[in-house]
């Protein structure tokens, strides 16, 4: 039977494991001037694009010495790879043709491409090229992958002030890539590359417990800001957040590759729209309605079109499907008269979810964007598809949380005060709030090391003394050998 005493010393010591592990990197927003575009700088239809693709990239730190490499951050695939500064022999593929990133001298003079015959701890595996096929159903990301592995650099703390390095740490080395990337971090829900995936290396490694992500912005439409993995966000944030207000939407068993979450009420105030499965897009400053709101909103606009409002479509990479497809939208002249008779239809439209009792929004602010001398309607329309997809406005607002693993979508019910400013799910003071809570959770440490200390010593004393006692009690009787108590 164990004593009482090391028995709690064991308890003790187990409650070292709920301070939880996650891995931090910073993001920053890729300027427009990065993305690949057809139409006249600033026109309605450039801008709409350019709001349409609006993708977050992190500066990731590799080799001996260390490299800084900009990985662009996607959630629609799973790849986690690193483009080689030394190209490919003899390629097969053209990827000469650019789909959604034209990476501007600017952003390519700031950063440059891994150079592996530079780094000193590399350790190249198998390299394996991907045959060109004319029926291939989507165009590999790049022709030549080689599994690879190297010494990183990662934060393990919200402030990002501290690096830790983790040597051997698998990523796949490419050349001949889609657009001419430096490299990719994928996000998907898809299976596909689970093993090889950024959150699968990361818990191979040890370094997070759990496949949770989700972004920390201070607001929708940041340019910067962080992504954690490992964690959720009353972990991280207790003092915003809390564990007893956090629901998820599962889609165990879901063939469905993209993160989503259903609703069964869509409605604005005197209408309500069919309830669906709507997708999640971080990667865009535009949502996809349905053709029930198209329908809406075309009525709606009709005594507006013409000479002050208009409608146009402009041709955007659509990479769930892997297509160039026109994408609808409206725009009007900057007047305050055309702005209220806006205001009278572009009322907040509200997404109810099955899995809580909680009103997601999209408000009249955010449908409506002002840039240069247009007022821009944030929903437009695929030509190909009808479902609703929202994008950072709905997707950054609120603190989804995502989970490959358990293929979840998490969020709050009570989404902290002021979510598009001061108080976005972290302190207003995000480093002074930090610091807090990492000095409490040193303090808690040091507790729980002195007490594991103190009943360690205690116990061993207590032994001592047992043994001495028993000692003193017992005595030889000179007749025989035996010990008489």
């Amino acid at each position: 039977m164990i004593p009482k005493c090391y028995l709690l010393t064991i308890i003790l010591a187990l409650n070292l494991h709920n301070i939880h592990s996650y891995v931090v990197l910073p993001v920053n927003l890729l300027t427009k001037e990065n993305y690949v575009s057809e139409y006249e700088a600033n026109s309605p239809k450039d801008i709409m694009l350019k709001e349409f693709a609006n993708s977050f990239y992190t500066e990731y730190e590799i080799g001996t010495e260390p490299q800084k490499v900009p990985l662009i951050i996607k959630q629609k695939i799973n790849d986690y790879v690193i483009t080689s500064a030394n190209p490919m022999t003899n390629p097969k593929r053209d990827y000469s043709k650019k789909e959604m990133y034209n990476l501007s001298d600017n952003f390519l003079q700031k950063y440059k491409f891994f150079n592996e015959s530079l780094s000193s701890t590399i350790s190249l595996g198998t390299c394996k090229n991907r045959k060109p096929y004319d029926d291939d159903f989507e165009t590999p990301l790049a022709e030549q992958m080689c599994t690879s592995t190297d010494t990183v650099l990662l934060y393990e703390n919200v402030d990002l002030k501290e690096k830790v390095s983790e040597k051997e740490f698998h990523f796949d080395l490419v050349r001949n890539i889609k657009d001419n990337v430096p490299g990719i971090l994928g996000l998907a829900l898809t299976d596909e590359y689970r093993q090889t995936s950024f959150l699968s290396v990361l818990q191979q490694k040890k370094l997070i417990e759990n496949y949770n992500w989700f972004f920390d912005c201070e607001k929708w439409d940041s340019t910067s800001g962080k992504v954690v993995f490992g964690a959720l966000p009353h972990e991280v944030y207790p003092d915003k957040y809390s564990v007893e207000e956090f629901y998820h939407d599962a889609k165990e068993g879901s063939s469905n590759y993209f993160w989503e979450i259903t609703f069964d009420k869509i409605y604005i105030k005197d209408k309500e729209f069919s309830g669906e499965t709507v997708g999640l897009d971080l990667e865009s400053n535009l949502n996809i309605g349905s053709k029930e709101y198209r329908k809406y909103l075309e009525s709606n606009f009709e005594e507006l079109l013409g000479e002050k409002c208009f409608n146009d479509t402009f041709k955007g990479y659509d990479e769930d499907n892997d297509l160039t497809t026109d994408y609808k939208f409206f725009y009007c002249k900057k007047d305050e008269e055309v702005k209220n008779k806006l205001n009278s239809f572009l009322t907040t439209i509200s997404f109810h979810p099955k899995a809580a009792n909680f009103t997601f929004e999209l408000t009249n602010d955010q449908l409506m964007r002002e840039i240069g001398d247009y007022i821009f309607i944030s929903v437009v329309f695929s030509n190909h598809e009808d479902r609703w997809k929202l994008g950072k406005q709905m997707a950054l607002k609120y603190k989804f949380v995502f989970n490959p693993q358990t293929k979840s979508v998490g969020f709050y019910v009570k989404p902290p005060e002021d979510q598009e400013g001061k108080n976005d799910g972290k302190p207003e003071d995000s480093e002074g709030g930090s610091n807090a809570l990492v000095i409490v959770l040193i303090i808690i440490l040091c507790l729980v090391v002195i007490a594991v200390i103190v009943f360690v010593v205690i116990c061993l004393k207590k032994k001592k003394e047992s043994s001495s006692e028993l000692k003193d009690s017992q005595y030889y009787d000179g007749k025989d050998s035996k010990i008489v108590p």
